[in-house]
């Protein structure tokens, strides 16, 4: 099996994030060697545009799935609003979740956001990117992170969440928790999402 320099600090998700890009490494060895070592690309900030390397990691890649599960559920919510009015989350396929996984990791259009959050962008003497953002930019970011802070639950990844309890048990919701602006919470714990919940993903 492909061995990737992935960090997954024993996170069970993270787990089997990089078991399943190893076995697809297998036999898609220059993914592997992307992983690996990186690749150039550019990002621009309030400077100019900058040459970059990505090395893009699990921790990206978990917020990057978090995103998608959240668009498909408001995608639901937007068709079927009554259905959809107090449910709170869901579930996704595990397929469906390992499919987004090897998108994020091969696609060089999905680039890290330049906040880099996750440390994902080095430039090119090896150092960590530090986008420049002027004064308002800062703050917005501060804001951004405090916001973002205060909406992440993690639960002990034993939970069992369904659209239908999640609403009602929000401390099952794990790190993948976002704020809506109403402020309501939509929670994933991809934890349960392998083990196929009351509604699958399809899109």
């Amino acid at each position: 099996m492909a061995e990737l320099n992935l960090e997954t600090r024993e996170d069970e998700d993270l787990m089997l994030f990089k078991e399943h890009l190893e076995k697809f490494c297998d036999s898609h060895p220059e993914l592997a060697e992307k992983i690996n070592n990186g690749y150039a690309t550019k990002v621009k900030d309030e400077e100019g545009e900058h040459d970059v390397i990505c090395k893009k990691n699990l921790f990206g890649c978990y917020e990057y799935c978090s995103r998608k599960a959240i668009e498909i559920f408001e995608k639901r919510q937007k068709e079927k609003p009554e259905a959809y009015k107090e449910k709170r989350g869901g579930a996704i396929r595990s397929d469906i979740v390992f499919s987004w996984v090897v998108t994020y990791f091969e696609e060089d259009d999905i680039v890290p956001d330049k906040r880099n959050d996750h440390e994902e962008l080095f430039n090119m003497d090896g150092t960590k990117f530090v986008a420049f953002m002027k004064k308002p930019a800062v703050q917005k970011l501060v804001k951004d992170v405090a916001m973002r802070a205060s909406g992440l639950k993690k639960g002990n990844g034993n939970e069992q969440v369904s659209l239908d309890t999640l609403g009602a048990q929000p401390e099952a919701t794990s790190k993948a928790t976002k704020k809506k602006a109403s402020g309501e919470q939509i929670g994933f714990d991809f934890s349960s999402l392998f083990g196929l919940g009351t509604e699958e993903g399809n899109d």
